[in-house]
């Protein structure tokens, strides 16, 4: 035991010797810094550039050496993922405040977001791996306000201290950040996150963290559908919506990237979530009636494949990639693109 304090009270010295650190803790239950989305990497040597993961944003609280799991909608997973909460307790520290992402890997090492959501369905979950990026405090020393760098720093010794395969630390390149996009490209994976590397961590949406896809690829709230045609099932096609000035503004519909198995099961979501009343204005140039449309509940949200925006701001020849089981309307991007004139 006095060997355990020893070394925490070491891990505590260190970071409370970090500049900008608090002698207090940072806040259970707290909020995930989130990114804005552009399509160029920010040069410099001010920023730092990681692999953006495909998995599911997680939020990890230990305290009193008993670690507690966070989903991005602050549901509580600790029992979903008992091996990546196990890893988080045998670190060396007895509190700690840790943002990642959960990860299942392919046989070449990239994310692979099929994988993940069968093992969760099936509860196979050893093999799982939480990717560490920051590190907002750590016994009882709020590193909110101290530079990513620094916290980045302290990250990787404490889990490089721990040995626990399931925690893995998401590793970062200072300045290059074009061509480390383009090299994600290449390498198929599905982009990159640019941070700058002295900024302090916030609980809201921040031009300090930006993502940039390698793929068209944004998220819309789902807000109705539109009935079958000939011998398909479920529904035609789902019209989505993006914030915008306080509320949702219609950005088109997605008619095709379903398989039969998603159109029940999205058909089985949508059904319970029907409402008479309209959620978003169409415009008039729609190509449909709107009786014709099933207005929903805005609060599914859709990943969604596109060419672009069509002058009336409108997606082009957009295909549907998957439901966002991780992710509310609130969490969408409410930053618009510049429709082509």
């Amino acid at each position: 035991m006095a060997i355990r304090r020893i070394a925490r009270a070491k891990w505590r010295d260190e970071a409370a010797a970090l500049p900008g650190a608090r002698r207090r803790a940072f806040p259970a239950g707290f909020a995930p810094e989130l990114c804005i989305q552009r399509k160029v990497p920010p040069s410099g040597d001010d920023w730092l550039h990681e692999t953006k993961w495909d998995g599911y944003r997680m939020l990890a609280d230990l305290d009193r050496g008993r670690a507690k799991l966070r989903s991005r909608k602050n549901l509580d997973w600790t029992t979903k993922l008992p091996e990546i909460a196990a890893a988080i307790e045998a670190l060396p520290v007895a509190s700690a405040r840790l943002d990642g992402e959960l990860n299942a890997f392919d046989r070449r090492g990239h994310s692979d977001f099929s994988g993940l959501q069968q093992a969760l369905k099936a509860g196979t979950t050893a093999k799982l791996r939480y990717v560490v990026f920051d590190l907002p405090g750590i016994e009882d020393i709020d590193l909110s306000q101290t530079p990513l760098i620094e916290r980045k720093a302290l990250l990787e010794r404490l889990l490089a201290a721990s040995k626990q395969k399931a925690l893995v630390f998401s590793t970062h390149v200072i300045g290059h950040g074009s061509g480390l996009f383009e090299a994600a490209k290449r390498q198929g994976l599905e982009g990159i996150v640019s941070k700058r590397a002295n900024s302090a961590y916030v609980q809201a949406r921040s031009s300090d963290w930006i993502k940039i896809k390698g793929a068209n690829t944004d998220e819309f709230a789902v807000v109705g559908y539109s009935a079958p045609k000939g011998s398909r099932e479920g529904f035609g096609a789902l019209l989505l919506a993006r914030p915008e000035h306080g509320s949702l503004r219609y950005v088109g519909r997605v008619g095709t990237g379903f398989d039969d198995a998603t159109l029940r099961t999205l058909k089985r979501k949508l059904t319970a979530l029907r409402r008479r009343e309209s959620v978003v204005e169409l415009p008039k140039h729609v190509p449909f009636r709107a009786a014709s449309v099933q207005w929903v509940e805005p609060v599914l949200v859709a990943e969604i494949e596109f060419r672009g925006w069509a002058k009336e701001g409108l997606l082009r020849q957009a295909s549907f990639m998957r439901l966002r089981d991780d992710k509310s309307v609130d969490d969408l991007d409410t930053v618009q693109p510049r429709a082509k004139k």
